[in-house]
């Protein structure tokens, strides 16, 4: 009869339990190495900006801009292990023997501008530049071989003993490492043992945080 009543439909039940399980998930998307064109080893990202992704890849550096993908080369075409934005926006790279940044050419694509002249002629021989770290008046790139500080428009040097660990900046202070002294931190222009930080001799990869 018209009159008789119906059973509720399971409809808005399934679809109210279908909205509460996709309640909170991030949206996710994944790009293959077929789609961005390079190796599938990445090592490092950083945003500009204006919202450009930048990517450090076994090819180099890998630029997205939210609807294509491009590769920028470094001079020796090594791999680009390390990236880092300072205050102005400027992105630093560090690779295999290499360090520079990223900027627009006179056409304005962006490149990558290698630093690597800056220095002395005998330390421009170095292999993975791991760590490339900004604080609010220098930028720092190291590698196993040697500590580079860009400030005030001059690049200052530092050799370890034998080797450097991985370096890391806590409260604008950079920490660094080697087998003979352990932890170590940038003073000024010196590098100062760190109270305790002999027990960490052994620890290569520090994480250090404020």
């Amino acid at each position: 009869p018209g009159d008789a009543p119906r059973a509720p439909s399971p409809a808005p039940a399934i679809a109210a339990s279908a909205r509460g399980a996709e309640a909170g998930q991030p949206f996710v998307r994944v790009y293959t190495p077929k789609e961005y064109g390079a190796p599938d080893q990445n090592w490092a990202i950083e945003q500009d900006d204006r919202g450009v992704i930048y990517v450090g890849n076994n090819a180099g550096v890998l630029e997205y801009d939210g609807a294509s993908w491009r590769v920028i080369k470094t001079p020796n075409n090594s791999t680009a292990r390390s990236l880092a934005k300072d205050g102005q926006g400027r992105i630093y790279v560090g690779a295999v023997g290499e360090f520079g940044y990223l900027a627009p050419d006179a056409t304005g694509v962006t490149r990558y501008f290698s630093m690597l002249a800056e220095g002395p002629a005998e330390n421009r021989a170095f292999a993975d530049v791991w760590r490339t770290l900004v604080t609010p008046d220098a930028v720092y790139f190291q590698s196993p071989q040697y500590l580079f500080r860009w400030s005030g428009g001059r690049l200052r040097v530092w050799k370890p003993q034998t080797r450097f660990y991985r370096a890391a900046v806590a409260a604008g202070t950079l920490y660094i490492g080697q087998p003979e002294t352990g932890l170590l931190r940038l003073v000024g222009d010196d590098l100062e043992a760190v109270p305790g930080g002999r027990q960490f001799t052994d620890e290569g990869r520090p994480v250090i945080l404020p």
